[in-house]
């Protein structure tokens, strides 16, 4: 049973570090991958709930080391269950908390910027171009802003130039005459 403590402590720690590099902004895929989905309603991207559901999981398992081996640590573990409770349930009920979660969230600044001035359709583009990205290529956009501002223009230019081709020129491109 004490083998399983390190272990947990592992996977807690690797899961707040993707968590914080999410919510500062170096780390693009899991909110890119959120404007992959179709249906009516966007999914909202949640990143710094996740951040508080791997802070909760952290003091919670603190409690339970602490209870365990010092026998002083339930204060840890009330406060831990307690905070990973609370973001667990607006984490899976996200649909109806998204209005008021996007007031109080904080989202990286690329974010905003993308949301801004994109459309969902763009968004998605963005999203399935992201996928075929080789693996350097993204580690370079996930770390300087810039370059994956003109990486997402050029993205939205070719988005744009193929809603052209359907509406009036389409008869053009189809090889038909007028």
């Amino acid at each position: 049973m004490s083998f399983l403590i390190p272990l947990f402590f592992i996977v807690i720690f690797i899961g707040l570090v993707r968590s914080v590099l999410i919510v500062i902004g170096l780390y693009k895929t899991p909110i890119i991958h959120s404007f992959e989905a179709y249906g009516p309603d966007e999914v909202p991207p949640m990143p710094v709930m996740t951040l508080i559901v791997w802070m909760g999981a952290l003091t919670a398992l603190l409690g339970m080391v602490g209870v365990w081996s010092l026998r002083l640590g339930s204060v840890f573990l009330f406060t831990g269950i307690s905070i990973l409770v609370v973001s667990l349930a607006a984490f899976f009920w996200r649909n109806s908390f998204a209005d008021t979660y996007h007031r109080l969230a904080y989202f990286p600044r690329w974010y905003y910027d993308l949301r801004d001035r994109t459309t969902r359709y763009e968004r998605r583009r963005i999203a399935y171009m992201w996928l075929m990205l080789p693996h350097r290529t993204r580690l370079i956009y996930n770390s300087s802003d810039l370059q994956f501002r003109i990486w997402a223009d050029f993205i939205i230019l070719g988005t744009t130039r193929e809603e052209e081709k359907e509406s009036f020129d389409a008869r053009f491109y189809m090889g038909g005459h007028p």
